[in-house]
């Protein structure tokens, strides 16, 4: 699922506000990530549906569920220890954790990884909320989760064995 983030350097990680007047709420489904290139992704997630779909620009958010026209969306810029400001955090790996199996599988995680540096990003997305985690928070619920997990892995450079 977020094989076309391998290889690219991961600049900026967003929550996704709405703004209804001077109330402001942040959704716990969606998160925006622009890479170095420009290119901007969302992760949207729900109970039966994790998507991740490439923007057209920083306009381009969809929300799950209805919302009033005239609600405001804003993104706001998520402070991530693994992806420092000024140089980002280079995706040289993704694992993707897949819990139960056949067309009952869903994804429980994902981690975002640089090899080189050890910088991980670590994103629960199990149930209807999207969340950026500790390493521990994150195996201790994959762990914990009670289905058969197996883990799908994509690596730089990519593989070229069947």
């Amino acid at each position: 699922m977020f094989r076309e983030m391998l290889d690219k350097r991961l600049e900026a990680v967003y929550a996704v506000a709405v703004m209804d007047g001077m109330n402001r709420y942040i959704l716990d489904d969606t998160f925006v990530f622009r890479l170095s290139d420009g290119r901007m992704y969302q992760l949207l997630v729900s109970q039966v549906d994790k998507t991740l779909r490439e923007m057209r620009d920083e306009a381009d958010v969809v929300l799950w569920g209805e919302y009033e026209p005239e609600l405001q969306i804003v993104l706001e810029a998520i402070e991530v220890d693994s992806v420092p400001p000024g140089g980002g955090l280079f995706i040289g790996e993704i694992r993707e954790y897949w819990a139960n199996d056949g067309k009952h599988e869903f994804l429980m995680g994902v981690v975002l990884a640089d090899p080189g540096s050890r910088n991980e990003l670590h994103i629960l997305t199990g149930g209807t909320e999207a969340e950026i985690v500790t390493p521990d928070l994150f195996m201790a619920v994959i762990q914990e989760t009670g289905f058969p997990c197996r883990v799908a892995r994509s690596v730089h450079p990519p593989s070229t064995e069947g």
